[in-house]
């Protein structure tokens, strides 16, 4: 990533995004646009001179981030008590239209891996093999292993 100490004023148009230092308290935060941002003296850009432009996906894709933020039970992100995200350092998730119907932001320390990708569809008279990589309680409350 690159970091921004030159430009005082960034243009960030609707549907795109900056990541913000604080070096005096050390913490990031996310400025979306529409809006003129104005660089304090003692703030950093982390993603540069220009705004990036959020995550869309087309109906039935998907893409797949590194390090997710946290988020509460009701799908929230979830802040700690400095106002900062907690990333799920090491974990990934995939984000479906069905979820993320609107253009979406990648939060500090989110990486997109995979960029928007068609679903796979299935015929009636063909099959999927599917197996669980890492173990999670299904619809239908039962409990799967990885390598299920």
């Amino acid at each position: 990533m690159s970091r921004s100490r030159s430009s005082k004023c960034i243009v960030i148009p609707p549907f795109h995004y900056i990541h913000v230092k604080d070096e005096n308290k050390h913490t990031y935060r996310l400025v979306e646009g529409p809006q003129n941002f104005i660089r304090q003296d003692h703030e950093t850009v982390i993603t540069g001179d220009r705004a990036v432009s959020m995550v869309q996906l087309p109906n039935r894709h998907y893409c797949m981030i590194d390090d997710p933020v946290q988020r509460n039970e009701d799908g929230s992100v979830f802040f700690d008590d400095k106002a900062q995200v907690r990333n799920q350092i090491g974990d990934w998730e995939y984000r479906l239209y069905t979820t993320f119907n609107e253009p979406f932001p990648l939060y500090p320390g989110e990486k997109l891996k995979k960029p928007a990708t068609l679903l796979t569809t299935v015929s009636s008279v063909d099959s999927l093999r599917i197996e669980a990589v890492r173990d999670f309680t299904d619809d239908a409350g039962v409990h799967r292993n990885a390598g299920d």
